[in-house]
């Protein structure tokens, strides 16, 4: 089962957003995500960079350790909500599934 993320990100159809997202709920203690993450959504988003963070980030006020989520570039020219889907191999051979949500409105200028 999919851990959604708590939080609904949002951009306009101008904005290029860094997206993280927390996969350490899912990971065992001590394990470490691995490789490069497979992200699926809408063909009206485009995801570049996807990748592992390699020293630790701040996810909504929480501090992430290295090798513990996903970090990835998002935008999109068509309004809409978007449910973004996360695959991530682990270093324990496990592969994890975390879900985001972002929120594209159209830009007023």
């Amino acid at each position: 089962m999919a851990a959604v993320a708590p939080s609904i990100h949002s951009m306009t159809t101008d904005d290029v957003r860094n997206v993280s997202v927390d996969m350490s709920a899912l990971l065992d203690a001590g394990e470490l995500l691995t490789g490069t993450p497979a992200i699926q959504c809408s063909a009206d988003l485009t995801i570049a960079n996807p990748q592992i963070n390699s020293a630790a980030v701040d996810i909504n006020g929480s501090s992430v350790a290295a090798g513990a989520a996903v970090q990835f570039t998002a935008q999109s020219a068509v309004p809409g909500r978007y449910r973004i889907e996360v695959l991530c191999d682990t270093d324990a051979g496990q592969v994890i599934e975390g879900i985001v949500v972002i929120s594209v409105e159209r830009s007023r200028y």
